[in-house]
């Protein structure tokens, strides 16, 4: 029976990022008989992952991340130096844990979500070691509907990237987004599949046996306040703050029935909490951050119309017939509400006004999603992973 590694965030909080895992995972069930999938982590958080004398590989990175790194890159500011030295953290606390896994596999796939950055997260610096130890073993790669966020060849980073892209191991490149980006800046063509497809957790209904339940409340999903900020946007936290007050004011006035809800991540709940705080009403219209990914969708399920903050909230609401109207942080936004026909729903930070958003919301009761094209986007990335295992198998 063929090992296949799948690569996922399977230990963050935000459980948007699980519900890809698992969607890939469902994705692959066809193959139960002679595939076994080997669940990866591409980021083992917390001391109980680190057996033994690797836990020193944790608190030592954990060190540098928080004291040592943010000194040294005041001094050291060219994106070459900030390269090496994360670099170098990166593969302190991870290199060990994929040199013990990835090895063991026939295939390696990475199943969804932001891999193709390199501004945020240090996804890129996980990318590059897999691929290096895949290459050095002659595993067969697939990047399945990853994310590309930017492209800056002169920033070392991005430059690495596109290197470790050219890797002769790599067989498949598909994307949920930036096509053009991938195969114009990052060059990745021939012999290299590439596919424009739809998310994984587009199959969230199959997956999870979900559907929408009959509701009268709005579901408002909170995200942390420097969200903008830190993807270089203008809007401050204050200003993020207070178009949610004037949100949920103005729900308060149209006599709609709302809660706030997270994806399961610490400073989204916190900042949930916050705005309960400042309006004066109880912690508990905030729900409590959900646990598991089947936890998340049956939240949203249960809402009538959401407002969407997190990407995964979004697309959970849109992959279960739940109408959303979202916010725009992120160019990755911005694609998905254009691929998926709803741009009109999601707003950019220039486009933000909380009184004509709060009636968007009421109005979307009567949204219809274009369900044809969502059903092309999921066979499109079913399609894909189908042929990649394939190829696998086939090679005996």
């Amino acid at each position: 029976m063929k090992k296949i590694g799948l690569v996922g965030l399977y230990s963050i909080d935000n459980m948007g990022d699980l519900v890809i895992c698992e969607s890939s995972r469902f994705l692959l069930k066809d193959y139960a008989d002679r595939v076994e999938i080997v669940d990866v982590d591409a980021a083992p958080r917390g001391l109980s992952s680190y057996p033994g004398i690797r836990k020193l590989n944790l608190l030592v990175a954990a060190f540098l991340t928080r004291i040592v790194v943010p000194v040294l890159l005041k001094f050291l500011t060219s994106s070459k130096a900030r390269y090496h030295i994360e670099s170098f953290v990166w593969r302190l606390r991870f290199q060990w844990h994929f040199k013990s896994v990835i090895p063991t596999c026939n295939a390696v796939i990475f199943s969804g979500g932001g891999f193709l950055k390199y501004r945020n997260q240090g996804l890129n610096y996980l990318v590059e070691q897999v691929v290096e130890i895949c290459e050095k073993n002659d595993i067969p790669v697939m990047l399945s509907a990853v994310g590309i966020e930017g492209f800056d060849i002169d920033d070392y980073r991005c430059a690495r990237l596109k290197q470790t892209l050219q890797s002769p191991c790599i067989h498949t490149v598909t994307t949920r987004d930036f096509i053009e980006i991938l195969e114009g800046d990052y060059a990745v063509s021939d012999p290299v599949h590439t596919a424009l497809v739809g998310d994984p957790a587009f199959w969230i209904p199959e997956c999870y046996a979900a559907a929408k339940q009959d509701s009268a409340t709005i579901g408002v999903n909170v995200i942390r306040p420097d969200i903008y900020t830190a993807y270089d946007n203008k809007l401050t936290p204050a200003e993020l703050e207070a178009f949610y007050i004037g949100l949920l004011s103005a729900l308060d006035a149209k006599e709609a029935d709302w809660v706030l809800f997270s994806n399961g991540m610490k400073s989204d709940h916190e900042f949930g909490l916050k705005l309960l705080d400042a309006l004066g009403k109880p912690s508990s219209l905030l729900l409590p951050p959900p646990q598991t990914a089947r936890e998340m969708v049956g939240i949203i399920s249960g809402f009538k119309n959401i407002f969407g903050a997190r990407m995964h909230a979004c697309i959970t609401a849109y992959s279960l017939n739940v109408p959303v109207v979202g916010l725009i942080w992120n160019e990755k936004l911005t694609r998905l509400s254009e691929l998926t026909g709803q741009r009109n729903m999601f707003f950019r930070e220039t486009e933000m006004d909380a009184e004509n958003m709060a009636q968007k919301l009421l109005d979307a009761d009567f949204y219809e999603y274009d369900t044809d094209r969502r059903d092309e986007l999921k066979a499109k990335t079913k399609f894909e992973l189908d042929n990649f295992v394939r190829s696998v198998l086939a090679d005996s």
